[in-house]
């Protein structure tokens, strides 16, 4: 049975939705519709994660396709993740997605309330609350996974990207910064392509994926996110594991509508810029490039969609 040979490991809320999108277009690449299968890191707080018979059936509609992959975007939080892929698929490809740490987190408790795993309303707030929750404390009642509710954990890139170079060697392991894919998706579309292996002169339908939003249905919603239990055990009796994700994506959508999160609190940004200040300059050192935009704070930057105009997929003119 052929593997999966890549995989998007993160980090949340830096374009993973977008550029999965982008790739599932392309005639040489297979990618499940869904994101967050998790079937590796062992060391998540997933409540249930597929077994390998599971994982590979994500993966049922691969066919002549010269490449399969995958997203999950805690992969890259997990310190078990990377050695799990490695010894899964030791020719494996990797991508990583990198975004401002102030604004990834910003928006990562926005994307967490609106699955209503997060139970304080107020961000600040929820960062005070995170020594607590490392002891798992104050948790909300249901649902909620510990590393979601760590959201400063979650943007410590140094250390996590070490991680995967130290695994599979820096060619094997392609970084993509949110500003560079934002400014020029189609370059950095190009670049993905030619790490992968595939035709990099095909153009994808570049559009908005991802955008911030809130639920029109509370109670929908929490159904989706918590469903009752003898629920859950009919669904299961009936569908199989990926068509009830399928499902799911389908109606968690079709829940959503645009719109803007409420700004962050200028103070509150400032400190945050001088708080992850050295773990950004960590980050430079390692890639060897200048971050230095994240290091001042500037105004928020746009929540991790890609917005340019729609285009025909095909082959791109050279």
């Amino acid at each position: 049975m052929r593997l999966p040979g890549f995989f998007i490991v993160g980090a949340p809320k830096s374009g993973t939705s977008a550029l999965h999108e982008f790739l599932r277009q392309h005639p040489d690449i297979f990618m499940p519709a869904f994101k967050e299968i998790h079937f590796f890191g062992s060391d998540l707080d997933w409540p249930r994660r597929p077994d390998r018979s599971e994982y590979l059936h994500c993966f049922a509609g691969w066919r002549a396709e010269a490449i399969a992959g995958e997203t999950s975007v805690y992969y890259l939080l997990s310190q078990r993740a990377a050695g799990e892929i490695r010894r899964f698929n030791p020719e494996a490809r990797v991508i990583v997605m990198l975004r401002n740490p102030v604004d990834t987190i910003h928006s990562l408790y926005h994307q967490v309330r609106f699955n209503l795993h997060e139970d304080i309303d107020d961000f600040e707030a929820a960062l005070a609350a995170e020594p607590r929750r490392a002891l798992g404390l104050d948790f909300p009642a249901r649902g909620a996974k510990r590393q979601q509710l760590l959201y400063r954990a979650t943007v410590r890139y140094a250390g996590q990207v070490s991680r995967y170079f130290d695994t599979f060697g820096r060619d094997r392991v392609h970084v993509i910064v949110y500003d560079d894919f934002l400014g020029e998706p189609r370059r950095i579309y190009r670049e993905a392509l030619q790490f992968l292996g595939v035709d990099a002169g095909f153009a994808a339908r570049i559009t908005q994926v991802n955008a911030s939003k809130v639920y029109r249905s509370r109670r929908l919603q929490s159904v989706l996110a918590h469903p009752p239990a003898w629920l859950a055990r009919a669904l299961r009796q009936v569908l199989p594991p990926v068509a009830l994700r399928q499902a799911a994506s389908r109606l968690y959508r079709i829940n959503a509508r645009p719109q803007a999160h409420p700004p962050m609190d200028t103070a509150l940004r400032e400190r945050l810029v001088a708080e992850f200040r050295p773990e950004v300059d960590r980050l430079e050192s390692l890639l060897g490039r200048d971050l230095d935009h994240w290091k001042r704070p500037p105004a928020a930057s746009p929540d991790p969609v890609v917005d340019a105009s729609p285009s025909q997929a095909g082959r791109e003119d050279a």
